[in-house]
């Protein structure tokens, strides 16, 4: 995501719901340019399944709301992010947390 602003909000909407039915995902902050704090970002990756529906005389059942991942996720993130960011990763964002980063090829450096 390029930042936490309006553009970086669009950005991880586009993302998201193309990214759904995947096991995990992978959430790149690196480089993100700051804005706003990102709660917007957190309440999405971190929505829970509030009921199951049911269709009578079928087997399928459907979680709601139906854009909750209950997959495992990570954040990479990197000295080089804005403020808003910093947020994300200081244990607010619940589950969607990181304690490091990758700065390039074999290096990994402390948030």
């Amino acid at each position: 995501m390029p930042d936490t602003s309006i553009p970086g909000q669009n950005e991880l909407v586009r993302q998201f719901y193309g990214q759904l039915d995947k096991d995990a995902l992978i959430i790149d902050e690196r480089w993100n340019g700051g804005g706003q704090v990102p709660t917007r970002f957190i309440e999405l990756l971190d929505r829970p399944i509030a009921n199951y529906w049911a269709i009578r005389d079928r087997d399928a059942v459907f979680p709601w709301p139906p854009d909750a991942h209950q997959g495992p996720k990570c954040m990479l993130i990197n000295g080089l992010a804005g403020s808003g960011e910093t947020t994300s990763r200081s244990g607010s964002a619940g589950r969607v947390s990181a304690s490091s980063s990758v700065r390039g090829p074999g290096e990994v450096s402390s948030g």
